[in-house]
């Protein structure tokens, strides 16, 4: 199994169809997840048919905020179990191979109510009776060294999460190649 997973801050410009062209031609992933789209599900099937992928589930945005996507290459592989504004979870049944959870989830962008991500979390472990995955932008960080500059991440957010993780039985992976999947300011005194 392949996966991609990108907060694309919209899939109306052309500039993110080209990367999400490339990332795809050159990765071959098998799931690509999505969120940020800020569009309707008819754009997303138009991506959908541009990067040959064959299943397509989409919850629409709520105003100008949010959106989120799951693409995959074979219908046949996957159930949508439920979803929300901010996850959606599938059964994926690969031909000859082992049934496993995939859940591609948006964390809670506001710190104040980042818990709801959490018993989100905690809420569907109750349902995994199987191999699970959790993939997309959980809005959250599993140690300080995982962010650098600006002001240190509130470390109640960090317990929080780490607790969550743990009472959850989760791993985290460690990203190989380059240490992080955000930036802002690059090159300026305020890089973070």
């Amino acid at each position: 199994m392949s996966c991609l997973s990108w907060n694309c801050h919209g899939l109306g410009t052309p500039w993110a169809l080209q990367f999400l062209k490339e990332l795809t031609l050159q990765k071959s992933p098998d799931f690509i997840f999505l969120s940020e789209i800020l569009c309707k599900h008819d754009r997303v099937d138009k991506v959908r048919n541009l990067l040959g992928f064959e299943g397509a589930f989409t919850v629409e945005p709520v105003g100008r905020s949010g959106g989120i996507s799951l693409l995959w290459r074979n219908k046949q592989e996957i159930t949508i179990k439920s979803f929300s504004k901010n996850h959606i979870d599938t059964v994926v049944e690969p031909q000859g191979g082992i049934k496993y959870r995939l859940t591609g989830m948006y964390g809670e962008p506001d710190h104040n109510i980042r818990i709801e991500t959490w018993d989100l979390i905690r809420n569907l472990i109750s349902t995994v009776f199987m191999p699970w995955v959790i993939i997309g932008d959980l809005n959250n960080i599993v140690r300080q060294t995982d962010k650098n500059g600006g002001r240190p991440y509130p470390s109640w957010l960090v317990e929080g999460f780490n607790n969550c993780i743990t009472e959850c039985g989760l791993h985290d992976l460690d990203l190989e190649v380059y240490p992080f999947t955000w930036e802002r300011g690059y090159g300026t005194k305020d890089w973070i």
